[in-house]
């Protein structure tokens, strides 16, 4: 399944030169800070990229698309907004970067309608200029309702056992 430009909203911000004390590039929610000298911009998508193979992962919000030009070697952290999503676990969210066709997740902290994370070396992250970070959370949908599913049928059983989901 491929996730779609037309599903995010769109901004571009201009290549930033990044120097100690003044390291970090913003846009809305979206930020990202490194600590050595670097040149940088952040964007939305353009491209349609991969969904992640777990079908309960989900991507929440607007991707980032985060392209170096120049440095970029050292620790950076990223943040991103993190929309309100039902059915989302929010112990089970954090930021994720998207290496070749498969998502990897980074962690995350949660504080106040943003997920934040540190890289020990973007550079690291960084293929051919750029590289994509995406807010993911694991949905559960039996959290939305409630319903007795056969799950399993032994022959010549005459007992049930029920499994009860949740915290």
């Amino acid at each position: 399944k491929i996730f779609l430009p037309s599903e995010v909203s769109t901004f571009t911000t201009e290549f930033v030169p990044l120097v100690p004390g003044e390291s970090t590039v913003t846009h809305g929610s979206y930020a990202l800070s490194v600590e050595d000298v670097a040149e940088v911009r952040l964007s939305s998508l353009d491209y349609p990229i991969p969904t992640p193979a777990n079908p309960n992962l989900v991507v929440l919000g607007s991707p980032l698309v985060v392209e170096v030009k120049s440095g970029g070697t050292a620790p950076a952290t990223i943040t991103l907004p993190l929309p309100s999503s039902p059915n989302v676990d929010p112990s089970a969210i954090g930021i994720y970067v998207l290496d070749g066709q498969e998502w990897r997740a980074l962690g995350g902290t949660l504080q106040s309608g943003v997920i934040t994370t540190e890289i020990t070396d973007l550079s690291a992250l960084i293929k051919q200029g750029k590289a994509v970070f995406a807010t993911l959370g694991t949905t559960c949908n039996p959290c939305s309702g409630t319903a007795f599913n056969k799950a399993y049928s032994y022959p010549g059983a005459r007992t049930a056992v029920v499994l009860v989901h949740g915290a």
